[in-house]
């Protein structure tokens, strides 16, 4: 039996490690480090994935630990949070994988909200209705507009160069207004990306219109220098967009933008990681006069390693975000086309919001390729009325090179639009030749 001064020395011993450990108790009787970094590094073991881990313990990323002010499962419009009520057992995936109405077998058009708000792992579809779901996290907002989207290009040492992107979204379903847009071919969702600057690519852009069911995307690129629109095979979208680490597959809310019925998936496990966020509080949203609900574009935006001089870490490492232990399905994405550049991916997806915090992408030789993490934020109204996920950042690194692509969707000169006025004739070939002019 224990004695009462060997038992006194042990509660000592531990109360001291805790507190020169950088450790703070937790409700759930955890606890996790305030700070983890290459002298805790396996505080993040299993949280994070392996080559996020191998930063950290190299001491060239830190993970800096803290608590949301709100719940992030309501980071969605008040549609969408009836839509888990009212979506349970009306959808389903055909032998197609595709989205349709369980009662009559058509093609799910009308969609509001997420259209499985429960899955069951044991489901063999689990996995692609958790990738429907991340889909329609991007269209439950309605269209989204950002007018400047940038893009930093990263060595080992900082940044090389900077890029300036006009990027839009037209949802043809996910949200009630939807029901009423005039959809003749039956689309989707459509969206464009256009350079804006620097002058050797600005004007360059590319177009997706995206449609129901299994049929295959139309993707267009439009070329200044010849002034044409050209079309581009949908297994392009596996390739590096304007240069960058990304390509144009990796820029939906989990990482992921394929084509669905194009894709094979695999839940691999259910899990608990640490997401980034940007701060304990929500982003403030207004509504402008045209009905469009935009995030500040005073609010917080991220610090990165390379915008330090001093700094002597990794260049893509945030460095005034908090990590957030989020419940997550780690899925497996396989494309069905073998000229399509990637091997498998591997998303981390939230539970209840349905967005991506990591993305592991292999080569077709199965071989470590690059990773991606994101940084989330909620967006919320004055009146608390309003509520959506927002995307401020995010990071894809090639792995090989050594080299990373930093997009800001928000960030002090631009804002975050959702539920804007777009003008559907863009997404016509004449439209999209004369919006790049």
């Amino acid at each position: 039996m224990m004695g009462p001064r060997l038992a006194i020395a042990l509660w000592v011993s531990a109360i001291v490690h805790i507190l020169t450990s950088g450790y703070s108790l937790s409700a759930d009787g955890l606890a996790p480090a305030e700070v983890i970094n290459q002298e805790n590094w396996q505080e993040a073991e299993g949280l994070v994935p392996d080559q996020v881990l191998a930063w950290i313990r190299g001491g060239r990323f830190t993970l800096t630990m803290g608590k949301l002010e709100y719940n992030f499962a309501d980071a969605v419009p008040e549609y969408a949070v009836e839509a888990r009520r009212v979506n349970d057992g009306l959808y389903d995936i055909n032998e197609s994988r595709e989205l349709v109405e369980k009662k009559t077998g058509d093609l799910a058009r009308g969609v509001v909200g997420h259209p499985f708000p429960a899955i069951d792992p044991a489901d063999p579809d689990a996995a692609t209705k958790i990738m429907y779901n991340g889909m329609y996290s991007r269209l439950i907002p309605g269209n989204v507009r950002t007018p400047s989207m940038i893009a930093h290009f990263l060595d080992s040492s900082g940044q090389e160069r900077e890029l300036e992107l006009y990027f839009k979204v037209a949802s043809m379903t996910g949200y009630p207004e939807a029901k009423n847009i005039p959809n003749p071919s039956d689309y989707e969702q459509l969206n464009i990306i256009r350079v804006v600057r620097p002058f050797d690519l600005a004007g360059s852009a590319v177009m997706m219109l995206r449609y129901f069911g299994k049929k295959p995307d139309s993707n267009f690129a439009y070329v200044p220098a010849i002034r044409r629109v050209r079309r581009m095979s949908p297994a392009n979208r596996s390739d590096a967009l304007f240069g960058s680490d990304y390509s144009q597959d990796d820029s939906g809310y989990t990482n992921y933008d394929g084509k669905i019925p194009a894709f094979e998936f695999k839940l691999l496990r259910t899990a608990e990681i640490l997401g980034a966020f940007m701060g304990p509080n929500p982003y403030p949203q207004t509504k402008n006069a045209d009905g469009e609900w935009c995030a500040e574009t005073a609010a917080p935006v991220v610090r990165w390693g390379y915008n330090e001089k001093e700094y002597t870490g990794l260049p893509w490492t945030p460095l005034n975000v908090i990590f957030v232990k989020r419940p997550v399905y780690v899925v497996e994405c396989s494309s069905t086309d073998k000229w399509y550049n990637y091997g498998k991916q591997i998303v981390w997806v939230d539970r209840e919001v349905f967005v991506g915090y990591y993305k592991q992408t292999l080569n077709r030789a199965g071989e470590q390729w690059k990773v991606a993490f994101n940084v989330w934020g909620m967006g919320e109204s004055t009146d608390k009325k309003y509520r959506s996920s927002l995307w401020p950042s995010g990071v894809m690194v090639d792995e090989r090179a050594q080299h990373a692509t930093v997009f800001e969707f928000l960030h002090e000169g631009g804002p975050v639009c959702q539920n804007t006025k777009d003008d559907l004739n863009h997404y016509s070939l004449g439209g999209f030749q004369q919006f790049c002019k």
